[in-house]
């Protein structure tokens, strides 16, 4: 899934999503999120949070859940 805001060209944010099921039949779910923005954006982003915003996803996802955080991040991204 990508996550792109029309306010900010060249900014946008992927999460992957895996799956894994062992032969026991225990479900592992993996979510990572990936940022990317241009280099020159980068330089006024002085509070680190493309740096950062994995490990802040990391977060949310143990305290609100799935659903929950990328629906968070949407509604961020869209304001």
């Amino acid at each position: 899934m990508i996550i792109r805001s029309p306010q900010l060209p060249g900014i946008y944010m992927t999460i992957f999503w895996k799956i894994d099921v062992s032969k026991e039949g225990v479900v592992k779910p993996t979510l990572e999120l990936l940022l990317k923005m241009p280099d020159q954006a980068r330089e006024l982003d002085t509070k680190k949070v493309m740096e950062n915003g994995s490990d802040y996803f990391q977060s949310l996802l143990r305290i609100l859940g799935v659903e929950a955080s990328i629906e968070a991040l949407i509604r961020t991204v869209c304001l």
